[in-house]
């Protein structure tokens, strides 16, 4: 071979090898700037021995540490518009000190001797937004030096914002103290329930599979309430309300119970969530809250009652004297030859309508000194304050004091307690009478008005010519145990208070312009 031809062939050899490497490197670069993941190479300035302590390698990283070639999707992770931007960044542009992961994490990579795999760094973009990248590592080590550092990342930040909350919310699930059950939809399997649940109703998630909130009712639920509950769902709405349910050991206990719908990105229901609230205690402390309170009310009523206790015995004995009368007339009759039957038809009649007068006042002292719980219906407010007068009109003639009414007919129905209703009126007309004993008799004077107001309530009002009430103790009579009275328990007004509030109403107290107190009571129309 010719030196020429030797020359000619080394050249083509030459050629080759520049062809092939040149390949080599499109390939290359094509793979970097096509791959999907973030891929990056970041270069030292100088080798790192890796016989260094750690602590000292990773201020070398840190210091000779800069990136040498980015794609275009690490670019667009750390917010770049191309790698251009990103090559020859330093190191800590993104993983900087101050940031409480970035030395551990680096101490991490050293130990493992720059290999790591699937493992997650907390960064920060050029904008200072935290980022949670997946890393795939891999150092370029020779001789016991560190050359370079190869790596792949995927953005996970927003999947470890989702498990932070996820895991932020079973805590909370876990610490609040209501039990929490959500169920699916359709299927009705328990998907999820926190220990409060397991801790209020003795149940665990292995007693459970494939049931749903059923099995906490009992014989006593009320039927009504589950209907609804069923409704509720059935409409895909909140169900929030008071049921009786059942331990696992048959204890029953009231629970306050919220079902809601849990909805998808496209409104359709997936599951309910149900938050329990064990109230059996709260009930309990009602039940005897009320139970004092009606026997306060019932007391409050024997004393009203014990005040009327002369003009009710006149008034029972005028009855019954009429009937001892009439009884003795008719037996004389009966003891006559020519017994006039005409005669002794009125003279029965008599005794029977005496004896019906004295039965209906009978009938009203017993329901109004009759202890029971409150019993709600449909009344004419104005037939309430007739009772009433009927069992005080003769208190009233005795006290010498006059009494004047103005109701307005045709008033609506209201939903109440009329033996309630009773006690309030008859409190305040003996109040009123109270406050004009000092009074000279012929300016003594109570009346009662009622009216309706507007499409939703009555007003009935109590006023006396008395001397009025201080302002300065104006709101205090309706405070418990506050008294003028030097016999008085404090406890009327308070109690007429509850007791119109109870019924949704409202009463208040205001004084006459010229003379006197005036007591008004608000009350809803039945619906």
């Amino acid at each position: 071979m010719t030196a020429e031809s030797s020359q000619t062939s080394t050249a083509n050899i030459g050629d080759a090898v520049d062809r092939i490497l040149s390949e080599d490197e499109l390939r290359y670069q094509s793979f970097i700037d096509n791959n999907v993941n973030a891929t990056y190479r970041i270069d030292f300035e100088e080798p790192i021995p890796l016989d260094l302590p750690v602590n000292e390698q990773v201020e070398l990283l840190y210091r000779y540490g800069c990136y040498g070639e980015v794609n275009q999707t690490a670019a667009d992770l750390y917010g770049f518009d191309s790698p251009a931007e990103v090559i020859g960044l330093r190191l800590e542009e993104f993983l900087p000190r101050d940031l409480p992961t970035s030395i551990p994490l680096l101490t991490r990579l050293v130990e493992a001797k720059y290999y790591a795999h699937n493992w997650a760094s907390v960064e920060q973009d050029r904008y200072g937004n935290k980022k949670v990248f997946l890393n795939n590592n891999i150092g370029e080590i020779k001789d016991g030096m560190l050359l370079r550092w190869w790596g792949t990342a995927i953005d996970i930040t927003q999947q470890k914002q989702l498990e932070e909350q996820a895991n932020l919310l079973s805590t909370m699930f876990e610490q609040i103290p209501e039990g929490c059950v959500i169920v699916e939809e359709g299927n009705e399997n328990i998907a999820y329930l926190n220990t409060a649940f397991t801790s209020i109703t003795g149940y665990t998630e292995s007693d459970m599979p494939g049931n749903n909130l059923s099995f906490l009712q009992g014989v006593d639920t009320d039927p009504d309430t589950v209907a609804n509950i069923r409704e509720a769902i059935s409409q895909e709405r909140t169900f929030q309300g008071e049921i009786l349910n059942y331990k696992k050991d048959g204890t029953p206990f009231w629970n306050q119970m919220r079902i809601s719908p849990i909805k998808d990105a496209n409104g359709v229901v997936t599951h309910y969530v149900g938050i329990l609230r064990d109230i059996t205690e709260k009930k309990r402390n009602e039940a005897e809250r009320h139970e004092q309170r009606n026997e306060l009310m019932h007391l409050a009523r024997v004393t009203a009652m014990g005040e009327l206790t002369a003009a009710l015995a006149h008034e029972l004995n005028q009855p019954l004297t009429a009937i001892l009368s009439n009884a003795q007339a008719a037996q004389r009759f009966l003891e006559q030859d020519d017994l006039d039957l005409d005669e002794l038809r009125e003279i029965l009649k008599d005794i029977v309508a005496d004896d019906k007068r004295a039965g209906e006042l009978m009938h009203r002292i017993r329901r109004l000194v009759k202890r029971g719980d409150s019993k709600f219906e449909q009344l004419n407010i104005n037939h309430v304050i007739g009772e009433v007068l009927a069992l005080i009109g003769h208190d009233l003639v005795m006290k010498q004091v006059r009494f004047r009414t103005e109701l307005a007919p045709n008033l609506p129905a209201l939903q109440g307690d009329p033996v309630q209703l009773q006690q309030v009126i008859l409190n305040l007309i003996i109040n009123a009478c109270h406050a004009m004993q000092d009074q000279d008799v012929r300016e003594r004077l109570v009346s009662i008005t009622t009216q309706q107001l507007d499409d939703s309530s009555v007003e009935v009002v109590v006023t006396d010519s008395g001397q009025g009430i201080d302002e300065k103790i104006r709101e205090k009579i309706f405070q418990p145990f506050y008294t003028t009275k030097k016999e008085g328990m404090g406890m009327g007004l308070a109690i007429n208070r509850t007791i119109i509030e109870s019924h949704g109403g409202r009463l208040w107290a205001e004084n006459r312009p010229e003379q006197g107190a005036v007591f008004h009571i608000t009350l809803p129309l039945a619906q």
